[in-house]
């Protein structure tokens, strides 16, 4: 799909600036979306423009987000969220963009929560996962349902792993099927290896998935 070509009024010649594109739908309304930004290279934002897919040309948003976005997003119940983490006030910030009210805004992360780490959507709510203790897999599940007050709610879990403990652990959410079962990517550094591990929030259950490796030696790691 060819979108109709981007008008910049804030930047001249001579400056260095970058391009990143976001993608939002609103269920609501069933409208899609497409989120153009330009920041310079102190990681500013210089102007930002939105486009409803079907529309003849983009239309300008003059209250722009405090910090720089990047490409990393995702869309969860008719909101645009970025992964790129904000520090304010001791807390965490998330910046998200409502697909409906074409307004920007920060959200902050439960109290207390160093990192929100990679976001997810799961059954249309954020989520993302805290670990408390790579060796053991012990987790804290966080999800945030905006409908109820934007309140965050903690799910404490343990990730069954390896017998012998790996070195430079990565647990972390990379989406949920369509029955609402949470994906979970476990890999390591030393020894090379990685399981999709498939968690229900209603039961409580795993099943765990190799994840297959076509060059590998064995097929599977």
């Amino acid at each position: 799909m060819a979108l109709p070509w981007t008008p910049l009024s804030a930047v001249n010649r001579y400056e260095t600036v970058s391009r990143s594109y976001a993608m939002g739908f609103d269920p609501s309304t069933k409208k899609y979306v497409v989120i153009f930004i330009l920041k310079n290279k102190e990681n500013l934002n210089k102007e930002c423009r939105i486009l409803a897919l079907g529309a003849p040309s983009w239309r300008k948003i003059h209250e722009l987000p405090i910090w720089g976005l990047s490409q990393r997003n995702i869309c969860a119940n008719g909101t645009i969220y970025w992964m790129d983490e904000l520090a304010m006030n001791g807390r965490r910030g998330i910046q998200c963009f409502s697909v409906a009210g074409e307004k920007f805004e920060v959200l902050f992360g439960p109290e207390g929560v160093k990192t929100t780490g990679q976001l997810a959507q799961v059954r249309g709510c954020l989520t993302f996962l805290c670990p408390k203790d790579a060796s053991s897999g012990m987790c804290d599940l966080w999800r945030m349902d905006r409908n109820k007050n934007k309140v965050w709610t903690k799910t404490t879990i343990q990730i069954k792993l390896w017998d012998s403990p790996p070195v430079m652990l990565e647990i972390k959410i990379i989406g949920s099927t369509k029955r609402g079962e949470i994906l979970i990517i476990v890999g390591s550094k030393w020894p090379p290896r990685g399981k999709l591990i498939v968690y229900d929030l209603e039961t409580g259950k795993f099943r765990t998935t190799w994840i297959t490796c076509p060059s590998h030696p064995k097929g599977k790691v």
